[in-house]
């Protein structure tokens, strides 16, 4: 045994530990998923520092850790016994898949060679062991970090070493509080490891327990200190006649127990290490042989490794004629963009200082009451709007008012004159309203026009004229061209298109020429729809003098 060597017994809910000197118990703190908390590691670190200080010129002192059989296997497998001594790890390890729920690389395992079989084409035969890797990699980083090197094997092994006598088929059983370990051994062969779930208070179910793993001529019984040799004795009352019950008796101390005694005894009889370690990962010679890569392989990783650190560049180069071309338009474009400014300015004062002429004359048509009749409409671009018609009677001129304000374009409107009057027949009411248009700020979020429904709707009416000729304008009556004369008379509202002076139009005072054509452009008469076919704007050249010659259609029923 090495001088500096340190023995511990790894328990659920303890830690023992014994050094060359001295010994001591650590309680152990675990989380639901069985991991160290970490003021426990914290414990354990400080605690363990003393015994693991060695001078530099030492080797790092060697833990020896027993480990509960708590999650452990035990399995026999066999290779041929042609199979090379370098390669062991790798073919046990197929074997493995082949016999474990879990993967190899997920186990904290190793193997003892147990000899070769009697027999034509004999094998090698190797007791493998094996535990989910978490039960030793927790312990095992936690020594690493100490400076030392762990060495794990299981802690019923240990405990074999104190047994005097190895022969035959014999068990071990090691009894706690409430849970104990049982492990079976066959001409010094392990063949089973079990933990029970009873302890020493409940020595019946103990020694049920026990007769039914088989445990062979004889049943060594440690753990139960100063109450051993009782419960020993106790248990060969209950097992079957002829069944030898002994006790493996412990010194008592600190640290001591049968396992941290067997780990001793084996270190100072052996070379230090127990016959069987349960390594996470094997090193030198005794690593897992990986297959070599090939060198093709190799060389084709390279080369994709600069072709992808190249291509930033190599786009560079390929896209710079397209990108010095994309510039040099840039440029070209970029002297344009005085102009483009100065007439985005002049659209956007359009925009904003235009005179609402048409919405006006579409407020003033789908608010004029059936039956009535305008003779003129005159607008500024102050605001200011009048206009001269009549209607039926009282209720029709404050009826057209009121749409007219509840429009939301005019900020006032006024009915100036009205007086009655006879047309066709019928009484009438001779109507003079002024108005006036509110504001800029108070009309933009107004939403006035015909709707896409009401333009649709139109389209079709024009379509479905009698008569109606393809490329005909739109407003255009039937059977007429562009250029043709318009009918005389005043103009009646019906729910068409608004009567009146075109935006921006004034009345002309000149006199027209000799013929009966206008003299300006402005003078022309202007086409207005009505329900009996077009009208021209009363007062205009062309037309008849507002007053004369003026009938009104007959109202069309709601």
């Amino acid at each position: 045994m090495t001088s500096n060597s340190i023995f511990l017994e790894i328990g659920q809910t303890s830690l023992k530990v014994l050094g060359t000197t001295q010994g001591f118990d650590l309680p152990l703190e675990r989380l639901p998923n069985g991991r160290l908390t970490e003021a426990c590691k914290s414990r354990i670190s400080a605690a363990l520092q003393p015994l693991l200080k060695s001078p530099s010129w030492q080797a790092r002192p060697s833990v020896l850790c027993a480990i509960s059989a708590r999650g452990v296997s035990l399995r026999r497998l066999r290779l041929p016994a042609t199979a090379p001594k370098d390669n062991l790890h790798s073919l046990l390890s197929l074997q493995m898949e082949k016999e474990f729920p879990l993967s190899p690389d997920e186990l904290a395992w190793g193997y003892s060679e147990l000899g070769n079989t009697n027999g034509p084409g004999s094998e090698r035969e190797f007791l493998v062991a094996a535990v989910r890797r978490e039960a030793v990699e927790e312990f095992s980083d936690l020594l690493s970090a100490q400076g030392a090197t762990p060495i794990f094997t299981l802690a019923a092994l240990a405990r074999a070493n104190l047994c005097s006598d190895q022969s035959g088929t014999y068990a071990l059983l090691d009894v706690g509080h409430d849970q104990s370990e049982l492990i079976r051994f066959e001409q010094g062969t392990p063949s089973i490891v079990r933990t029970l779930s009873v302890g020493a208070e409940n020595l019946d179910g103990l020694a049920a327990a026990c007769d039914g793993q088989g445990t062979g001529q004889k049943v060594y019984v440690t753990g139960g200190g100063q109450r051993n040799q009782q419960i020993a004795l106790a248990l060969a009352q209950h097992l079957p006649v002829g069944l030898v019950c002994e006790a493996l008796e412990v010194a008592p101390g600190q640290g001591r127990s049968a396992a941290v005694l067997g780990l001793r005894r084996a270190a100072e009889k052996g070379n230090g290490r127990p016959a069987l370690v349960l390594e996470l990962k094997r090193s030198n010679g005794a690593a897992r042989v990986q297959r070599p890569v090939p060198v093709k392989l190799v060389a084709i990783a390279t080369l994709l490794l600069i072709g992808i650190g190249l291509v930033p560049y190599a786009e560079a180069l390929l896209l710079r004629p397209f990108l010095a071309k994309k510039l040099q338009t840039i440029k070209s474009e970029r002297a344009r963009l005085p102009m483009i400014d100065h007439e985005l300015n002049f659209l956007q004062f359009l925009k904003v200082n235009h005179p609402p002429y048409l919405d006006s004359l579409y407020v003033i048509a789908k608010a004029a009451p059936q039956g009535a009749k305008l003779d003129s409409i005159s607008m500024n671009r102050r605001g200011n709007l009048s206009l001269k018609g009549s209607m039926r009677d009282v209720n029709q001129v404050s009826d057209f008012r009121s749409k007219l304000i509840e429009s939301g374009l005019f900020a006032s409107v006024t009915v100036e004159e009205q007086s009655p009057g006879q047309g066709q027949g019928q009484p009438k009411l001779n109507v003079r309203m002024t108005a006036q248009w509110k504001p800029l700020a108070a009309r933009q979020n107004l939403a006035v026009g015909p709707s896409a429904e009401e333009i649709e709707k139109a389209k079709t009416r024009v379509r479905n004229q009698p008569g109606a000729m393809p490329g005909m304008p739109m407003g255009m009556p039937p059977m007429m061209m562009p250029g043709m004369g318009m009918p005389d008379g005043p103009i009646t509202m019906g729910g068409g298109m608004p009567p009146g002076a075109m935006p921006g139009r004034r009345n002309s005072t000149r006199a027209p020429r000799p013929g009966g054509m206008p003299s300006s452009p402005g003078d022309m008469p202007m086409p207005m729809p009505g329900p009996n076919g077009p009208t021209a704007v009363p007062g205009s050249a062309g037309g008849p003098p507002q007053g004369t010659g003026a009938t009104e259609a007959p109202p069309t029923p709601q």
